[in-house]
């Protein structure tokens, strides 16, 4: 990435989950378990997860997938 590309992190949407399956099922295998379609809109809907798409010039280059916890709620982080 160049200086000057700027990243976006919006929350992903439901269409961009195949693209989010295809990056699982690239290069990602080596460190990543890969989850199928049906999994992906599984944890999609919950809503203690929240899916996060790094954009940079227009092209999906990483996810991240957050799952807020009960025990982060109880603890003095959530403070």
């Amino acid at each position: 990435m160049l200086p000057d590309q700027e990243l976006l992190v919006p929350d992903s949407k439901r269409e961009e989950l195949e693209l989010i399956c295809d990056m699982e099922r690239g290069e990602a295998p080596s460190f990543v378990i890969p989850y199928s379609i049906e999994k992906h809109h599984s944890e999609f809907a919950r809503p203690n997860v929240v899916y996060k798409s790094v954009w940079c010039d227009g092209q999906l280059i990483v996810f991240f997938i957050l799952v807020w916890s009960e025990m982060l709620e109880t603890s003095s982080f959530a403070e």
